[in-house]
Order: structure tokens, then sequence, then C-alpha cells
């Protein structure tokens, strides 16, 4: 059989898998297992992570209530990403209930398990013993990995966006050679890195699984191009309005990212990007997934064991090599095609992630998707049929086992999400200014405090209080020309911190009159007046 007739068969084999008409057990499980994810989150209670209360909850509340310009910096970096992610969130729990919001946001994070299940579905070959039952198992130990487990009912939303990655691939395996398909499925990736620029390196693995479709030149042009179009529509709908924003107010589209070239005066020339993770040497970059198997803190910032992303590092390549060798199985566990798709889109999204960011859960929906991937390095494996099928359930159940979950700062569910104790009193809020500094998570408390004051970060991970930046001379001059209550709101670890940022801005306060508050999410929060120190007469 030549390859061209090959690639015809696996054409074939998947589009046989796309027409085939779901079964009573398969329509359930694709109903129930999204149900019992939210069920999953809703046990876990509320997101109270240092990511949700530095932002995500600031975020959508900033952008409903128009307040880009108004407060400064109050979230770092992250003051300035694309809020329209966070806002079904922030909606239902304000507007209905923690419950649904929770619930809502477990429910989509299950819809990886849906997505996994049609990726393998059309790839999964057509002759594989209990294939529909095999397809609901590698659609279960997806999402039952480490991180993704992990991040169930939380706001970081890269189980969240890896849905719509998932969604796309599983469009495109489905019918990769129709270019409709392909513009579908790039609108899919394209979203998501809308939603979130670091989702960008999933486009970039999608772009590259298309260049490896069989056809001719016109063909395979016309699939990229139908990709890009797709690609492109998606991050429009959900990237172009807020990258305009950044642009327009800040000068820079992903503010205060890559600043190197778009030069924002607001802020110093840098990318700006965590760097604490990236690979310093050539073997740490090639041992990368096995040296956060030993530590954990190498990737992340959260205690986590996945096994699955490593055993796909090692498995693909073995199975890519016995396949260039022409010794790989003939009666393999997916189609050919699918595995030409799965094996260059996983190795090309690594790349990009490795070197830009190295952290691990951005990558999860490539270890929601290694289950599919290890049955196909393992299938392709030349040996006895039975000695593959079984080791891929081992290894597959080991990885399972050996996972390390860690749920991160959860509250029982009850409402309002956010709720302070002791608040402290604000008697003029029409006349009031509020500063803070130091690195501790403080946005979420903004929604809380009344509405008409500003509130300015006068340290964060962009600027200092003595730097020289045009963000600083902002917030200095407008807290100079201030004419009413000023008061520091800081976290009660970083004292010193505030004592130095607030002789810098010309203030002074007595640490012993600080009001001390604490919310359902944490704490203690110390709330200080501040007094303006006199300057000397010349």
């Amino acid at each position: 059989m030549t390859n061209t007739d090959f690639s015809q068969d696996a054409s074939a084999s998947i589009s046989s898998h796309r027409r085939a008409p779901l079964s009573r057990i398969e329509w359930l499980f694709l109903i129930v297992a999204p149900l019992v994810v939210a069920l999953v989150a809703v046990s876990l209670g509320k997101d109270g992570d240092w990511d949700f209360a530095n932002y995500h909850w600031y975020n959508a509340y900033a952008f409903l209530n128009g307040r880009l310009g108004f407060d400064m910096a109050v979230a770092h970096q992250p003051t300035y990403y694309n809020p329209v992610v966070d806002v079904p969130y922030y909606w239902l729990a304000t507007h209905v209930s923690s419950w649904a919001a929770v619930f809502a946001i477990g429910l989509v994070q299950g819809l990886n398990i849906v997505a996994l299940f049609f990726i393998a579905r059309a790839s999964l070959s057509d002759d594989l013993p209990h294939r529909r039952l095999l397809c609901i198992g590698l659609a279960l130990a997806g999402g039952c990995g480490a991180t993704a487990v992990s991040m169930i009912g939380r706001t970081a939303y890269d189980n969240v966006l890896s849905t719509l990655v998932l969604a796309g691939l599983a469009v495109l395996l489905s019918a990769p050679r129709r270019p409709l398909i392909v513009f579908i499925a790039g609108i899919f990736l394209g979203s998501a890195a809308g939603l979130k620029l670091v989702e960008m390196f999933y486009c970039i693995g999608f772009a590259a699984a298309l260049f490896v479709i069989p056809g001719d030149l016109k063909s395979r042009a016309t699939r990229v191009i139908a990709g890009a179009v797709g690609g492109l529509l998606g991050w429009i709908l959900f990237g172009a309005y807020w990258a305009w924003v950044m642009w327009h107010n800040m000068g820079n589209p992903f503010f205060p990212y890559f600043n190197t070239l778009f030069h924002s005066p607001l802020v110093g020339t840098g990318d700006f990007r965590n760097t604490a993770f990236l690979p310093e040497t050539l073997f740490q970059a090639l041992a990368f997934p096995f040296r956060y198997l030993l530590d954990w803190t190498r990737a992340d910032d959260v205690p986590f064991r996945d096994f699955f992303f490593a055993i796909s590092y090692v498995a693909i390549p073995v199975a890519t090599a016995f396949w260039i060798a022409g010794r790989a199985a003939r009666d393999g566990f997916v189609t050919r095609e699918a595995a030409r798709i799965l094996f260059v889109f996983v190795a090309v999204c690594y790349v990009p992630w490795l070197f830009m960011f190295a952290v691990h859960r951005y990558l999860v929906g490539l270890e929601i998707l290694s289950p599919v991937l290890i049955v196909a390095a393992i299938g392709m494996l030349p040996f006895a049929f039975r000695r593959r099928a079984i080791a891929a359930a081992v290894v597959i159940a080991l990885a399972l086992a050996g996972g390390l979950y860690s749920f991160g700062v959860r509250a029982p569910l009850g409402d309002p999400y956010v709720q302070m104790i002791n608040a402290p009193v604000i008697p003029h809020p029409d006349n009031t200014m509020i500063l803070m500094t130091g690195t501790m998570p403080l946005a979420y408390l903004i929604p809380e405090l009344p509405p008409q004051i500003p509130v300015l970060r006068v340290s964060n991970y962009m600027t200092d209080a003595d730097d020289h930046t045009l963000m600083t001379a902002q917030m200095r001059m407008r807290s100079d020309a201030f004419k009413g209550e000023m008061y520091f709101l800081i976290s009660e670890f970083e004292m010193d911190w505030a004592k130095g940022d607030a002789k810098l801005f010309g203030f002074t306060f007595d640490p012993a009159s600080c009001a001390t508050f604490e919310t359902n999410l944490g704490g203690p929060y110390r709330f200080c007046t501040l007094t303006r120190v006199q300057k000397a007469a010349n």
C-alpha cells in the first residue's frame, strides 16, 4: 500500500467516524460528564486563589464600570488584561449567586472531556475492539489529569480556554482536508488566543498541523489560508476590541507586554513576562518535563505532579522514529492521518510554550490530550497488538495514579461572593483617594469600596514609587493635586514597604492607628489614614 493509498483510507476512516451516530451510552456520557465536573466544582467551593484576588474579580468589575484610567495598576500587569473572559463568572456571582457562578464554570471546564471524546472518536481506527468504550475511557482519563482536576472551579481560565483549543482540534480531525472545516477550527483557536494572549502557542501548533495534511500544493495552501482567516476572525471577535483600547489608552495593544517593540511611554522598556520558570540551559530545556516531576516549583506556583505529558514527551519521538524507519505497526490504534496531525500539533505547541512561558498550567490543553497521544504512540510500536493494548492501559493507569492534585485556596459557597469583615469606615467617599503598594493581591477589595473612590497602586510589578516612568509621574501628579482624604490600603505583611512608598509620595501615617480588617477570602489588611508632609519653604 502506498502512502497516498494509506492517506486516502485514513481520510475515509476519519470521515466515517464523524458520520457514525452516537449510541445512547455515548450521549449519556457526554451529558453527565460535564455535570459531574460542575458538581465537583460546587463541592470544592469558591475560588480564592492569588490570581482571583489579584485581577479576575476586579477586571470584570472595572470593565463593566468603566474604571480604566480611573484606577491605576491596582492588579500589576494583569490590570490591563482582556477582561471579557472574566465577565460571565463575575456577573453570575454578583447577579445570581456564587453557586451559579461556580456551577457554570465547572460545567464549561467539563466540556474538555466532551471535546476529547470527539478527538478520540475522530482518531481511533475503525477496527479497534470496543472502540466506543475506548473513546469514553480516553476522555475520562484526560479529564482526570492532575492539572485538569486541580483547576476545576478555579478562575485561571486555562482549562476554560482549553475547551476552545480542543474543540478546534476535534473539528479539524473530523474532516481535515475540507477548507470549511479548517476555517471553523481556526475560529476556535483564534478565539482562545483573543481571550487570553498566552493561548497563542496553540495557534502556532494548529498552523503547523495544517501543513502536514496530505494534498497537492493548491489544496494545502487553501487549507492554510482558511485556517489563518478563521483564526484571525476568532481573534477579532474576542481580542481586537481590547487590543484597540490598550493601543488607544496605553500606547501598546498588548500593554505592558512586548514594550520593547511598542514603546509605550507609561512604563519602561521590557516585555514584562514572568521568566521565573524558563530553562536556562539546553539540558534544562530538553529535560524540562522530568525536572518538574522532581520539583514542581520549576513549572508552577502551586504543587502538582503530572506524568501524562512527560510520557507523551518520550512516547511520541519513539513512535515517530519507528514510523520514519518503516517499522511502525500497521494495525495502529489511531489512523496515520490523525497521528500526523496530533504529533505535529503537540510538538510545535510545546516549543514556543517552553521558551516563552514554561508555566505548566498553560499547557493543560496538551495534558488533557495526552491519553490520546499516548495511545497513538504506543499503538505504533512494532509489537503484538495485545502487548501494545496492555501497555497503553497500564501506562495511562499509572500516570493517573501518580498525579498530585492541589485545589488552591477555596472558601465555602455563599453570598456575597466577597465580604469584608470589620470593613473600614470611609466617612467622605466623594472626597477620598486610596493608594496601594506591595506585591500582595488586593484588587478584589476594590468592588467592595464606594465606586467613586479612585485607587492607585504606587508600586507594582511594572513601576516603583521612586522611578521615572510616566505611569508613576501620573500617579504622583494625581495624588499631589488631590485635596481630599487620602488612605493607604495594604497587606499587614507589607507595612514596612508601605512606609517607604508613603514617604516617596509625600505622606506619612501612624501604623498604630491603622484599621485592621479581613474578608471571607483573605487578610488581614490595614487601612491607614495618610497625612501629607508639609514641604519646607525655600
